[in-house]
C-alpha cells in the first residue's frame, strides 16, 4: 500500500489546481456551480484498461506506476511501459529511489526506448531528457548504465538555468571535448535575461564566448524593459553589441516606466535621448529624469494620467489634478474610460466627480470579449461588481453596448439581482437593458419568483412570444407556476391576467434540489412528459431509490407510453422487474428482458445490488450467455463484482465466458473482448483458454487469418504458448481453411512466419494436402507447403506433379500454358484443371508484366463467350463475375482475354464480348492470335 501524504496528493494535477484556486483571495460568484459541472472528471479505476502507463506518467502518478508494475508481476497480467511513458518518467520524475525501482523492474524497455530514439534520429537522448528535471542522481545513474549523452544536455541545463547541473555535465569526460563546439542560441540567452539569471549569464560570457561574438541589441532591450539594471550595465559595457547604440532600449525602458534603467542610460549615453522620449513618458518621475534643456516640448499629460489610473495610483492622479497639470476635456473621455477597468471604487468616484464638475458625460463601452485580462467570474463587463453597480446609478455615465448582448442577461447569469432592479428602474429605456429571451430563461432556471414578476411586469404589452423552451429545475418554481398559471400537459403556460404570454418550459433534474420531491410533485400534477423522465430514471437507478422508480413505472403505465419508444436503455428492464415485484410474480427471464437493448455497467450494478440478477445469472444463466461476448460484462465482472471463488458455481467462469464470446467474433469486432479476458485470467489457465479459442476459431471466425494475426501482434506475452498449441491443431485447421476460407489464403504466409520455423515443419507427421488444392494456393506459397502435398494417382495429375516439383512455379505454369496443343489436345483430362490454371496464369502475368501493358478501364460487367460448340466447363469459365473469383485481376482484362484464348485452344470461331473492350491493345492481341472476334454492343 502507498503512504498517502500531502506530497502524493499535491502531485495529482487536478487536485493541485483546485487547491491553488481556492487559496486565491477572490470572490466566488454563483457561477461556481456551473464550473462544478464542467470540472467533473471521469474516474479512472485501478483495473481499467485505459489506465495505461502513458496516462499515469502524463499525470505524474509515479507511485501508482510502481505499484501497478509490481501488482501485474504478482498477479500474472500484462502491464508494460511504453516509449512514451519512459520519456515522461525521465523528464518529469525527480524521486531517484522511485525511478531506480521502476528501472529495475523493466530494464530492457529502457534500453529499447534509448535505441528507438537513436533509430528515429531524435536529437535528445534519455540522459538529455533527464536534464530537464535536474536530478543529479538520476543523471549519474543513467550515465553509469552506459546510456548515451550528447551536447544537448549542456544546452538543456543552460535553458533551465541550472548552473550546478551545467558544471557537473562539463566535468564529464565524454563532454569535455565537445564543450568548445556547443553554441548557445540567442533565444536561450534571451530567456535567461527575462528571468534575470545573472549567475548563468556571467558564466556563459566567461566560458562560451564563441556564442557572444556578436548579438543583437534586442537583448539589451529585453533587460531594459524588465528593469534588470545590472544586466543592462553589463550588456552595454561588454562591447559585444558594437560601438554604436540606438535609442530603442531607452524608449522601451521609458514606456515600461523603469526609472533606474533610464537614469543609467541617460547618464552614460545622453545622445540617445530623442524628442519622442517625452511624448511616451508614463510618469512625472520619468519627466524629471529626462534632460529638457535641449528640447522645448510639452509632455503628454493624458498618457501620464491614464498610466496612473492603470496602476490604480490614486495619489498621483489627485496630485496632477490639484497641481493643474491636467484638466478633463471632452476629447479625452473615451481614452480615459478605457482605463477605468483597472481602478478601484475610490479612484472611479473621483474621476466621475471630475467629469461631473466639468459638465461632461463619460461614455463607457461595455463588452465581455477578451476576458483574458481578468477572471470572468470576478467581474462583469471587465468591472468589479461594486464599481459597475455604482456606475449604473450615475446620470453622468452613459453606456455603449458592443456585440448587442443585453447587460441584463449577464446580470441574471451572475445572480446580481439588485443590479437588475437598478437597471430596470434607472435605465429601462436604454438599449443595453433590453429584456431578451435569455434574461427570462435565467430567471426561470434559477427559480427566482420575484425577478420573474418584475421582468414580466416591466415588459408590459410589448412582450412577444418566446419560441425557446425554458428549463425549470426548482421545486418552488414549479409550485409557483401551478398556483398562478394555467398549465396544459406540462408543455406551456398562459398568463392568468394577459393571454398574450405563451412560454414553453421543460422540467429538468437538478443536483442542487431534491429530485424525489420534484418527481413526486410533478407526478401528482401530471407535469412530466416521457422525454423528461429519462434523467430522473438514470438518477434513481444510480442512487437505488426504489420508491421513485415505482412512481416512474406507474406514471408511464398510466400514460400508455411504450417503453421501447421511450429511448431509455433500462426502461424495459425496470418495467418488467418492477411489474413482477409489485404483483408478487416470478421475475422474468433475463435474456428475454434484455433482448434488443443496450445495457451499461451501471445498469448491471443496479440489477445486482437490488437482486434482480444473482450469481446463477452471472455464471451459468442466460445473462452470461447474452452478455458473455461484450466488454460491458467483462468490465462489470472484473472491476465491480469480483466474486469469491466459493460463490461461483463453476470454479473457472472464464471458460463459460470464452465459450459464449468466441462465437460472437464476427469480422474482428470482438477480438478486443477476447484480449480483455485473456489479460485477466491467471497464467495457469492460459493453456485451456488458448486451446478453446483455437479450436473454436476455425468454426466461428469469419476472418480466421486476420484474427489470428491480430492475436499474434497483441498477445506477445502468450505467443510461445499460443504457438505450441496452434502447432498441434494446425493440420486440421489448415484443411478446413482450404475448403471454407480459400479467399484468405494470400494471408497465410504472414501467419506461417509467426507460428512456425521452417525446420519445424517435418514434425507435422501424418498431415497431407491433396494435389488438387495446390492450384488454390498462390504459387509463391507452394514451396513452403510442398512437403505436405500428396502425390496423385491419375496419369495426368502425376505428370503435373512432377513438372511442378522439378521446376519453379512461374516457369512451370508458363510452360504449360504456352504449349496448349500438347496438354489440351492430346490430354483432354487436363481440362478439369483449366480454371485453376487460369488463376495461376493470371497471377504470373499480373505480377511479372504489370508494368509492361497499359491498364484498361475496369467495369462491373460479366465477361462471357457465346458458342454452343464449346464444352460446358469452358462456358462456366467465361461466366465469371468480377465480384467473385477475378477480383484481384479486375484491372487486367487483357490478361483475362489472353488466358481464355490460350486455354481454350479453339479454332477461328465467333466470340461475343462487351463493346467496351474494343481498344487498340486488345485488337493487337487478337490479331496475333489470328482469331476473329465480334464485339456485341
Amino acid at each position: 500500500m502507498l503512504a498517502i501524504d500531502f506530497l502524493v496528493i499535491f502531485r495529482i494535477e487536478y487536485l493541485k489546481n483546485r487547491i491553488l484556486y481556492y487559496l486565491r483571495t477572490c470572490r466566488i460568484s454563483n457561477s461556481i456551480y456551473m464550473d462544478q459541472e464542467r470540472f467533473n472528471i471521469i474516474p479512472m479505476r485501478y483495473y481499467d484498461v485505459t489506465l495505461t502507463a502513458d496516462w499515469i506518467c502524463k499525470n505524474r502518478y509515479f507511485q501508482l506506476l510502481l505499484d501497478k508494475l509490481n501488482h501485474s508481476i504478482q498477479h500474472g497480467y500484462v502491464f508494460k511501459l511504453s516509449f512514451k511513458s519512459i520519456r515522461s518518467l525521465i523528464k518529469k520524475c525527480n524521486d531517484f529511489k522511485l525511478f531506480r525501482e521502476i528501472y529495475r523492474i523493466d530494464t530492457k524497455m529502457f534500453r529499447n526506448a534509448s535505441r528507438n530514439r537513436q533509430h528515429q534520429n531524435k536529437e535528445k537522448s534519455l540522459v538529455d531528457l533527464a536534464c530537464y528535471q535536474g536530478q543529479f542522481q538520476i543523471i549519474e545513474f543513467l550515465i553509469s548504465e552506459k546510456f548515451p549523452i550528447s551536447t544537448r544536455s549542456l544546452l538543456i541545463a543552460i535553458k533551465c538555468g541550472n548552473i550546478k547541473l551545467l558544471k557537473f555535465l562539463e566535468s564529464l569526460t565524454v563532454l569535455k571535448s565537445k564543450k568548445s563546439s556547443a553554441m548557445v542560441p540567442l533565444d536561450v540567452i534571451g530567456n535567461l535575461i527575462k528571468e534575470n539569471n545573472q549567475e548563468m549569464i556571467w558564466y556563459l560570457f566567461d566560458n562560451y564566448k564563441s556564442s557572444f561574438h556578436s548579438f543583437p541589441e534586442r537583448l539589451i532591450t529585453l533587460a531594459a524593459t524588465r528593469g534588470h539594471l545590472e544586466l543592462v550595465k553589463f550588456l552595454y559595457g561588454c562591447g559585444y553589441c558594437g560601438q554604436f547604440f540606438s535609442e530603442i532600449p531607452l524608449e522601451n525602458a521609458i514606456i515600461s516606466d523603469q526609472i533606474e534603467v533610464v537614469k543609467f542610460i541617460v547618464s552614460e549615453y545622453k545622445h540617445l535621448v530623442k524628442l519622442t522620449c517625452f511624448d511616451i513618458s508614463k510618469s512625472l518621475e520619468m519627466l524629471e529624469i529626462l534632460p529638457t534643456g535641449y528640447f522645448n516640448v510639452q509632455p503628454n499629460y493624458t498618457n501620464i494620467l491614464c498610466w496612473y489610473i492603470q496602476k490604480n495610483n490614486y495619489g498621483a492622479v489627485l496630485k496632477m489634478v490639484r497641481d493643474g497639470l491636467y484638466t478633463f476635456k471632452k476629447e479625452d473621455c473615451q481614452h480615459i474610460s478605457d482605463y477605468l477597468i483597472f481602478a478601484d471604487l475610490e479612484l472611479v468616484k473621483f474621476i466621475v466627480g471630475e467629469f461631473r464638475s466639468a459638465k461632461l458625460t463619460l461614455t463607457l463601452s461595455l463588452s465581455d470579449k477578451g476576458i483574458g485580462i481578468f477572471k470572468k467570474r470576478d467581474r462583469i463587463m471587465f468591472y468589479q461588481y461594486d464599481i459597475f453597480h455604482w456606475l449604473i446609478t450615475q446620470n453622468v455615465v452613459e453606456f455603449y453596448l458592443l456585440y448587442n448582448r443585453s447587460i441584463l442577461e449577464m446580470l441574471m447569469e451572475k445572480r446580481q439581482y439588485q443590479m437588475v432592479i437598478d437597471c430596470l428602474e434607472m435605465r429601462k429605456n436604454q438599449e443595453f437593458c433590453h429584456i431578451s429571451q435569455r434574461t427570462l430563461k435565467y430567471a426561470f432556471a434559477q427559480g427566482n419568483i420575484e425577478m420573474i414578476e418584475l421582468l414580466t411586469h416591466t415588459m408590459g404589452d410589448n412582450f412577444t412570444m418566446f419560441n425557446r423552451t425554458f428549463t425549470i429545475n426548482s421545486v418552488p418554481m414549479v409550485k409557483y407556476l401551478v398556483d398562478n398559471f394555467k398549465i396544459t400537459k406540462g408543455k406551456y403556460i398562459y398568463s392568468a391576467s394577459n393571454s398574450i404570454y405563451q412560454i414553453y418550459f421543460s422540467i429538468k433534474l437538478s443536483k442542487y434540489q431534491d429530485p424525489s420531491e420534484m418527481l413526486k410533485f410533478c407526478h401528482l400534477h401530471n407535469l412530466l412528459s416521457h422525454v423528461e423522465i429519462s434523467p430522473f430514471l438514470y438518477h434513481f437507478v444510480e442512487t437505488g431509490d426504489m420508491e421513485c422508480l415505482s412512481i416512474l413505472t406507474e406514471h408511464k403505465s398510466n400514460e400508455g407510453i411504450n417503453f421501447r419508444t421511450s429511448r431509455t436503455t433500462i426502461d424495459l428492464i425496470l418495467s418488467k422487474f418492477l411489474e413482477s415485484s409489485n404483483q408478487n410474480k416470478e421475475p422474468p427471464n433475463v435474456k428475454e428482458v434484455t433482448n434488443g437493448i443496450s445495457v451499461s455497467v451501471k445498469h448491471l450494478k443496479f440489477l445486482m445490488t437490488h437482486k434482480f440478477i444473482g450469481n446463477y445469472d452471472m455464471t451459468t444463466g442466460d445473462l452470461s450467455y447474452f452478455f458473455g461476448g461484450s466488454k460491458v460484462f467483462m468490465k462489470f465482472y472484473y472491476e465491480y463484482w469480483r466474486p469469491k471463488q466459493e460463490e461461483l458455481i463453476h470454479k473457472c467462469p472464464e471458460q463459460k465466458f470464452l465459450t459464449t464470446m468466441i462465437p460472437n467474433v464476427i469480422y474482428m469486432d470482438n477480438v478486443e473482448n477476447v484480449l480483455y479476458l485473456l489479460n485477466r485470467i491467471p497464467k495457469s489457465d492460459w493453456e485451456w483458454a488458448i486451446s478453446l479459442m483455437i479450436e473454436l476459431t476455425d468454426v466461428y471466425m469469419s476472418q480466421p487469418f486476420s484474427v489470428l494475426n491480430r492475436l499474434f501482434n497483441t498477445l506477445t506475452f502468450i505467443s510461445r504458448v499460443f504457438r505450441e498449441k496452434f502447432h498441434k491443431i494446425f493440420p486440421s485447421f489448415l484443411a478446413k481453411m482450404y475448403t471454407v476460407y480459400s479467399f484468405e489464403l494470400p494471408k497465410l504466409p504472414t501467419l506461417l512466419k509467426r507460428v512456425f520455423i521452417l525446420k519445424e515443419f517435418p514434425q507435422l507427421k501424418g498431415y497431407s494436402i491433396p494435389f488438387s488444392d495446390i492450384f488454390n494456393i498462390p504459387f509463391y506459397i507452394q514451396p513452403m507447403l510442398w512437403s505436405f502435398i500428396k502425390k496423385p494417382d491419375t496419369e495426368i495429375s502425376i505428370y503435373f506433379y512432377d513438372k511442378i516439383r522439378t521446376m519453379r512455379a512461374a516457369e512451370c505454369y508458363s510452360y504449360i500454358i504456352d504449349t496448349p496443343g500438347k496438354f489440351f489436345q492430346e490430354s483432354p483430362a487436363i481440362r478439369e484443371y483449366s480454371n485453376k490454371l487460369l488463376h495461376i496464369y493470371l497471377q504470373i502475368k499480373c505480377i511479372t508484366n504489370a508494368n509492361t501493358h497499359p491498364l484498361v478501364e475496369s467495369t462491373h460487367n460479366v465477361y462471357y463467350i457465346q458458342n454452343p460448340s464449346i464444352n460446358p466447363p469452358f462456358v462456366s469459365i467465361f461466366a465469371i463475375n468480377y465480384s467473385n473469383n477475378l477480383t484481384p485481376y479486375i484491372d487486367h482484362p487483357i490478361y483475362i482475354l489472353e488466358a481464355y484464348a490460350i486455354l481454350t485452344g479453339l479454332k477461328k470461331e465467333d466470340k461475343v464480348f462487351p463493346s467496351h473492350l474494343l481498344n487498340p491493345i486488345l485488337i493487337e492481341i487478337i490479331d496475333k492470335m489470328s482469331m476473329k472476334i465480334n464485339f456485341k454492343s
